[in-house]
């Protein structure tokens, strides 16, 4: 199973750029690129840009293991909403090569089988609220919003780590998996009907996930949010220890500028 929450690769910090150039140079638009390393192997991708009205990204896979990464923009996206989703999808697909012939079936992929199961079935704005963090505590999920991390604070331009913290806390992604560690279990217990936590725990247990009886719904919550807290804090830890990786790749590329013969020099102004 893949690791979580550890980062961005290096190979998704370029290519994030070189697939926006993509779409700068020719607007909404398929292309076909290749993306890996050596450790995990080439594979080539399908990029769809796709005009949509709001900010989008999936992958698909179809039955030949053909990769297609669509990636949906409003007119006049931003730059930085876009490379985030491209960073987001990039970091599955290095998962997917990672995992290649490996014959263990991932944890989260059962998890999230659950969840396309269960989307059809009829459920309270609770339980929807409670699908939403299962899928946002997956081991992928928090890999890829770690990734994302990356691009939302670097995106803005140099400053201190004490006002890189400040942006990252004004993040929404940040303040969702912040407040999974303070939900108030008895007020969504009460929120939640039996029924549609029995079907949805049967789910889970068909398709082989590790759970516990939802006869009693509190017990049942405090199994599951004591995983959910565990996958918060992930999640938090790593996308702080991130801000030192962008601080050490912004250092790298002053280095890099200033000792280029004839490269204006650059005036950084730090904020305190």
């Amino acid at each position: 199973m893949i690791n979580e929450g550890k980062g961005i690769s290096d190979v998704i910090k370029e290519d994030v750029d070189k697939i926006y150039q993509l779409f700068l140079d020719n607007s909404f638009s398929t292309h076909t690129y290749k993306f890996g390393k050596e450790k995990l192997g080439f594979r080539n991708l399908t990029i769809k840009f796709n005009h949509l009205n709001n900010y989008y990204s999936n992958i698909q896979i179809d039955k030949l293991n053909n990769i297609t990464v669509n990636i949906g923009i409003p007119t006049n996206g931003k730059e930085k909403r876009v490379k985030e989703n491209i960073s987001h999808e990039l970091t599955h697909v290095m998962e997917i090569l990672g995992i290649g012939t490996d014959k263990e079936y991932p944890k989260y992929n059962k998890i999230k089988l659950s969840l396309r199961e269960f989307k059809d079935y009829p459920m309270s704005k609770a339980m929807e609220f409670l699908t939403d963090v299962f899928y946002k505590t997956l081991d992928n999920e928090v890999n890829a919003n770690v990734a994302q991390t990356y691009i939302y604070i670097k995106s803005d331009g140099r400053c201190s780590k004490e006002h890189a913290l400040i942006r990252l806390k004004e993040w929404e992604t940040y303040k969702l998996y912040d407040s999974i560690k303070n939900i108030k279990l008895d007020i969504l217990k009460n929120k939640l009907t039996k029924e549609e936590v029995d079907q949805f725990n049967s789910l889970l247990i068909k398709n082989d996930i590790k759970t516990i009886s939802s006869d009693n719904i509190m017990i049942w919550l405090n199994y599951w949010f004591k995983i959910f807290k565990r996958k918060a804090d992930i999640f938090l830890k790593n996308s702080e220890r991130i801000l030192e990786e962008i601080e050490e790749d912004w250092k790298t590329y002053e280095n890099y500028t200033t000792s280029i013969p004839g490269y204006p020099k650059v005036i950084l102004i730090w904020i305190k």
